[in-house]
């Protein structure tokens, strides 16, 4: 088990600094009795772990009405930086307050380290629902890549199953064109995932019908496995030597690869998803 300080609880986390920048946050009005500060907005940096990048107009104009009406009634929350704060939670009301021209909003003042901002991010937009799949997929790879965790400690984080976890980060095994449709809602998240397994031309084929024909869930689920069954039936009669060297390159490279041979000839075709799995892979080929 790797040493990320969870199950110390979040604040075996937070650095101890020897002293606070304070001089930002005393040229701010501070109202000390209730933790609030009246910041200036324009000191305030957004969140460099924000999950979340997109950011609805319509949503944002009808918080910025009420902005400009009631004010911000729940505070950001923010941590100082070297010229001014950094945003931890609160980017739509910090969106719409702008909009909404206000040149102070409150905001609580915490010291924390850089899990902790994604942290906070993260939890702030998986509770209220408002990231997509994919947003959410790259947020949970962001954990696990920068702080080493692992499917089951992010589940614990962000109050999921380990399953959830790992089935959403599986979406990014998807081509872009197909995260691009679940990012923006034209295709579900159990439609996405029935396709993750699929050969490429049988995924993109089952993509287009889904488009075309508006196709639910269970009559995707219903056509991936009869592509699993059809592909089965191929593995059979397949060389078993070309197999197992299939599935050493699979091991080896961490990606789906296939080999096609004929006569003594052939050639080796290996999937990946994204410049940096790509870049990964050809590591892992020169080494």
């Amino acid at each position: 088990m790797k040493k990320t300080g969870l199950g110390r609880g979040l604040g075996s986390l937070i650095p101890k600094k020897e002293q606070l920048k304070t001089n930002t946050a005393n040229n701010d009005k501070e109202e000390k009795q209730k933790g609030v500060l009246e910041v200036e907005i324009d000191k305030i940096k957004a969140n460099p772990f924000q999950p979340r990048k997109d950011f609805k107009e319509d949503d944002l104009n009808s918080l910025m009405l009420s902005v400009k009406k009631h004010g911000i009634i729940q505070p950001l929350v923010v941590t100082l930086s070297e010229d001014g704060y950094e945003l931890i939670a609160g980017e739509r009301r910090l969106r719409a307050a702008k909009l909404a021209g206000l040149k102070r909003v409150p905001a609580i003042l915490k010291e924390v380290d850089d899990f902790q901002k994604m942290h906070f991010a993260i939890i702030e937009n998986v509770q209220r629902s408002d990231l997509n799949p994919i947003e959410e997929a790259l947020a949970y790879k962001e954990l696990s890549k920068k702080f080493n965790l692992t499917h089951e400690e992010i589940a614990k984080e962000v109050g999921k199953s380990r399953s959830y976890i790992t089935n959403t980060l599986r979406l990014l095994n998807l081509p872009s064109e197909i995260q691009e449709a679940v990012r923006k809602g034209k295709l579900s998240t159990g439609q996405a995932r029935s396709l993750i397994s699929l050969p490429d031309e049988e995924r993109e084929k089952i993509f287009q019908q889904i488009l075309d024909q508006k196709m639910n869930v269970r009559d995707v689920e219903e056509k991936a496995k009869k592509v699993v069954v059809k592909n089965h039936i191929r593995t059979i009669n397949k060389n078993p030597n070309l197999i197992a060297k299939e599935d050493l390159l699979k091991n080896t490279l961490g990606t789906k690869v296939l080999i096609k041979e004929q006569a003594g000839k052939g050639k080796i075709m290996i999937d990946f998803y994204s410049f940096e799995e790509l870049e990964e892979i050809i590591k892992k080929i020169i080494e």
